[in-house]
C-alpha cells in the first residue's frame, strides 16, 4: 500500500456475524414436511409441499433476479471470517495487486481509498466497515496487527472494488440452493443465503444503488 497509513481495519468478526446471522431472521424457512399418521394422508402431505416449493420459486418472478431464475455461477469470497458471494455475471474481474490504495481526505470509513488500474480510478470498499456502519455497530480501537486486502473484487466497470482476503471457489448455484429474500428489506445489498454455504448472497446492483444514494446525500 502507499505510504499513507491507511484507516485502521478493526476486525469485526463478531459484529459481521452477528449481522449476518440477522439475515437469516428476514428469510421464510423452508415449509417443514409434516408427517401424516395414514399412508393417503402422506401422499396428500407431499403434494402440498412440492406446491409450496414451486410456489417459492416460480410465483414470486418479481421478487428473484433474473440471473436467479436459473442456475447460475457465483463467486466465494472471505471478509474477516465470513464468506459472502456474489454473481460471477455481476463482476468486472479481480485485481490481486493491492499495494497502491491511496486514501483520500474525507471518504467515509467504507471506503479504504482509492486505486489506479487501467487508467481508472477505483474506489475500494471496506465490506465490514460498511456492515457495521449499516448495521450501527460502531468500529473500537484494535491493537491487533491490521491485515491489508490480498484481493480486490472489481464491480460496475472497474469503478468500485469490495477488498477481501481471499477468493474461495466459483461454483454453479441452482435457484434452489438459494433462501431468497421475500419483500422489502433494511438490507437491501444482500439477495439472499446460499444455504449450504450459509452465506449472503449479494446484490451488487443494490449495493451500487445504496453507495450512490449515499454519495449525492453527501454532496
Amino acid at each position: 500500500m502507499s505510504d499513507k497509513k491507511l484507516p485502521v481495519l478493526v476486525k469485526q468478526d463478531k459484529a459481521l456475524t452477528q449481522y449476518l446471522d440477522s439475515l437469516l431472521m428476514e428469510i421464510p424457512e423452508a415449509v417443514p414436511e409434516v408427517v401424516a399418521e395414514t399412508a393417503v394422508e402422506v401422499i396428500d402431505k407431499v403434494d402440498v409441499v412440492t406446491d409450496v416449493v414451486v410456489k417459492d420459486v416460480g410465483e414470486y418472478p418479481d421478487q428473484m433476479p433474473e440471473w436467479g431464475k436459473a442456475p447460475f455461477k457465483a463467486l466465494f469470497f472471505n471478509v474477516g471470517e465470513i464468506t459472502l458471494a456474489v454473481p460471477l455475471e455481476k463482476l468486472s474481474g479481480i485485481l490481486t495487486e493491492c499495494d497502491d490504495i491511496k486514501v483520500m481526505p474525507g471518504n467515509s470509513e467504507r471506503y479504504l481509498g482509492v486505486l489506479v488500474h487501467r487508467s481508472k480510478t477505483i474506489r475500494v470498499i471496506d465490506f465490514e466497515s460498511l456492515v457495521a456502519e449499516l448495521s450501527g455497530v460502531p468500529k473500537v480501537a484494535s491493537s491487533d496487527e491490521v491485515l491489508p486486502p490480498n484481493r480486490i473484487i472489481l464491480i460496475e466497470g472497474e469503478r468500485i472494488g469490495i477488498a477481501c482476503r481471499n477468493v474461495t471457489a466459483v461454483e454453479e448455484i441452482e435457484p434452489t440452493d438459494v433462501r431468497w429474500r421475500i419483500g422489502s428489506t433494511k438490507r437491501p445489498w444482500y439477495r439472499g443465503i446460499v444455504v449450504d454455504k450459509m452465506c449472503a448472497l449479494l446484490d451488487v446492483d443494490a449495493l451500487l444503488l445504496l453507495l450512490h444514494d449515499d454519495a449525492e446525500e453527501k454532496r
